[in-house]
């Protein structure tokens, strides 16, 4: 088991750096903060998407509250933080990457910030 657990630590080190390393090559002149910030909003999209199709049960995931967890209810506390905790990060990074892309001072970046 802490084999598989390494493996995926592994695994996803590599292929979020592989998409960084990539993005960097894909657009050369944009800043190393735009490219991290674009690799960010990906995986933060795929990580709220991954995490909300885990959940079994949407009628009523975590209701009623106070209850012992049931096998399809189980987890869905973790998703709900994921959803606050990663959902946010997007939205964080969309105020700077107007900016790069030529929309400083535009109703666009006031929208944005």
């Amino acid at each position: 088991m802490e084999e598989q657990v390494l493996n995926v630590v592994v695994g996803g080190v590599v292929s979020w750096t592989m998409a960084f390393l990539m993005m960097r090559k894909s657009f050369p002149k944009r800043s190393f903060e735009f490219c991290k910030r674009t690799v960010s909003t990906i995986h933060a999209t795929l990580a709220v998407i991954l995490a909300s199709l885990s959940v079994q049960d949407w009628t009523s995931p975590i209701s009623p509250l106070a209850s012992k967890p049931s096998p399809r209810q189980c987890g869905s506390e973790q998703v709900a933080a994921l959803w606050i905790g990663e959902l946010s990060s997007p939205f964080l990074h969309m105020r700077e990457l107007p900016k790069e892309l030529g929309y400083r001072d535009t109703s666009l970046n006031l929208a944005a910030d």
